[in-house]
Parts: C-alpha cells; structure tokens; sequence
C-alpha cells in the first residue's frame, strides 16, 4: 500500500506548533534528510514514527496528514 502524505498540511502544523523540520526529526530519532524524503514521499513512514509526529504536533486526526 502506498502512503500517501499531505506535505502543505504537516508543514502547516510545524509552523503552528512552532517546531522546524530538524527539531522535529531529532525528536523522532531520525536525521533531518530522512525527515525530509519522507515529507517529500520518496521514503515512507514507520507507523512508530507517524504516531510521534502526531503526539508531537497534536494531530489528533491522523488521516489527515497521513494516509
């Protein structure tokens, strides 16, 4: 299955949240050029770290960014 992820959406919550792309990947144990591949699609995500990102940035809808 491919997963299909909102990039304008979850730079969107960054920003609300104050939180860059390098801060954000640190905090989910992955480097920022990771982060930055699967923002982009051309890598996918772990659901462990999907759910991080989501406790993180408050998502509380999950299929909105991700899906």
């Amino acid at each position: 299955k491919e997963e299909i992820v909102q990039t304008e959406l979850l730079k969107l919550e960054l920003y609300k949240n104050k939180i860059s792309q390098a801060k954000l990947a640190k905090q989910i144990g992955i480097s920022e050029k990771s982060l930055s591949l699967k923002i982009q699609g051309k890598q996918d995500f772990w659901l462990r770290e999907v759910k991080d990102i989501c406790s993180i940035l408050h998502i509380k809808d999950v299929q909105k960014i991700f899906f």
